[in-house]
């Protein structure tokens, strides 16, 4: 727990990102761990680690992106949520519309971000939708 200015402590979040673009996932764990609650346990570069990752790691929360080789966010949100519910996933994605993201919360994600509105904001206001 963290404190801050404020007088509720900030619940620490643990976080795995899984992005097949090293340099997004380097840029999107330094945002993220800039505000104190949301720290980077663990990194995938496609969706079966990503999975791994949820059973060795547990943590709080998975940021996946929708277009990875080998299995996509949908699927690992998908798959998250029937095996570990209590583990909440985001999914990110360069091309959104309503459609994808009608999708993503149907297959178990709390929202999906467009990669060009990825902030620690954002991720902090989908994970608020879990509460």
């Amino acid at each position: 727990m963290i404190l801050t200015g404020r007088r509720e402590p900030r619940v620490m979040r643990e976080v795995v990102l899984a992005d097949d673009d090293l340099m997004f996932r380097a840029w999107l764990e330094s945002v993220l761990e800039q505000g104190g609650d949301l720290h980077v346990v663990g990194e995938a570069n496609d969706g079966e680690t990503a999975l791994e990752l949820v059973e060795t790691l547990h943590p709080d929360v998975v940021i996946a992106d929708v277009y990875m080789r080998d299995m996509d966010g949908l699927e690992v949100a998908r798959r998250i949520k029937h095996s570990h519910p209590k583990i909440d996933s985001i999914l990110v994605s360069a091309h959104s519309d309503r459609t994808h993201e009608r999708l993503a919360v149907e297959e178990g994600a709390l929202a999906l971000i467009p990669k060009q509105r990825v902030s620690a904001e954002a991720v902090r206001h989908a994970l608020k939708k879990a509460v």
